[in-house]
């Protein structure tokens, strides 16, 4: 008999990184996934009567590397919880669609009517959340997941954390520019009001006398 994942879940925390050549800008996510099972010869079940409320705290206490909210979402495989084999090829298919493999195989996890539930998306059958896996290659260079923990492994839901690289494409519809580069140094976002703003500015205004770039740009 075989199990699908009729809900599943995510609790992400990004994080933004850049480098200095455009193609090689990337961004790195970590985050927690949930995925409720059923038998797939119950077709009565209703995925949303499987959507699971866990404790995010309590699966991840780290201590060492908790975030303020008392998470921690970085994966740590030498942790993981073993799986069997049937729920390993679900976790490996689920990795392999956030690695924008766009593979009607892969989707067969998922029951007709699954649900897929993040804080931006909510789709409500197979068909639907397949949008989600299909655009990754379209929008992404290369998406691909660095580390994986399975954090708890019961007869109903697997939790694993599961940290991801995603490198955009730049030329999506012809010659892209950026139009805002922003560093953010801590997890603390910052303002562009006051004292700091004019310091700021000052900065951005007269930094070009020093350095002298080329007038051309």
């Amino acid at each position: 008999m075989t199990s699908r994942v009729p809900h599943a879940t995510s609790q992400k925390k990004r994080k933004c990184t850049h480098h200095l050549h455009a193609d090689a800008v990337h961004f790195l996510a970590s985050f927690i996934i949930i995925c409720s099972f059923c038998n797939s010869c119950l077709q009565d079940v209703q995925p949303a009567s499987a959507e699971p409320h866990p404790d995010p705290r309590a699966l991840t206490s780290n201590p060492g590397h908790n975030s303020k909210t008392g998470v921690d979402y970085e994966p740590h495989p030498s942790s993981s919880v073993p799986l069997s084999p049937q729920r390993q090829r679900i976790v490996d298919s689920i990795c392999r669609l956030y690695s924008g493999s766009a593979s009607e195989e892969d989707m067969q996890v998922y029951a007709e009517k699954a649900i897929y539930d993040d804080p931006w998306s909510y789709f409500n059958t197979r068909y639907k959340i397949a949008r989600q896996w299909y655009g990754i290659p379209k929008i992404m260079a290369t998406s691909k997941t660095l580390a994986i923990e399975v954090v708890s492994d019961t007869e109903k839901e697997i939790v694993f954390k599961l940290r991801q690289e995603y490198r955009p494409k730049l030329n999506v519809g012809g010659e892209e520019k950026l139009v805002y580069h922003k560093d953010m140094w801590n997890e603390k976002d910052y303002s562009h009001e006051g004292l700091g703003k004019v310091l700021k500015t000052l900065n951005g205004d007269h930094l070009t006398k020093i350095t002298q770039p080329p007038q051309s740009l």
